[in-house]
């Protein structure tokens, strides 16, 4: 997928199935280094670029990385690997630095008290 303008990038994964790699960003580019899995039609998972995160304008200008790396990624998702960054895995770190719950929207900031 890297320098192309393709949204969707296959590849056979270790136990056959055939995984699509959809490029989030290329229809969206608040979304750039965004990728969403899928076997068949049904989505299984997801990961972002470290650098996802930026602004628009920033990102827009950010490299892909090749094929190869791509798959590295959309494998070590689809295992559940700690160090691949998602949406969940971003709002869960931005909640806990700015102290409040991502569990119970209505609850109160960590550390304050009701009384």
């Amino acid at each position: 997928m890297a320098g192309n303008e393709e949204t969707i990038f296959r590849f056979t994964h270790d136990d056959g199935r055939v995984i699509e790699i959809d490029h989030l960003g290329v229809g969206n580019p608040e979304n750039r280094g965004e990728f969403a899995l899928y076997d068949g039609q049904e989505q299984i998972g997801e990961f972002m670029l470290p650098w996802a995160i930026e602004y628009p304008d920033v990102k827009a200008h950010r490299e892909l990385p090749d094929d190869d790396e791509l798959i590295a990624q959309a494998k070590l998702a689809l295992a559940d690997d700690p160090r691949v960054l998602t949406q969940g895995v971003v709002a869960e770190m931005f909640a806990e630095a700015v102290g409040i719950s991502t569990g119970d929207p209505d609850a109160p900031p960590l550390g304050v008290s009701l009384r």
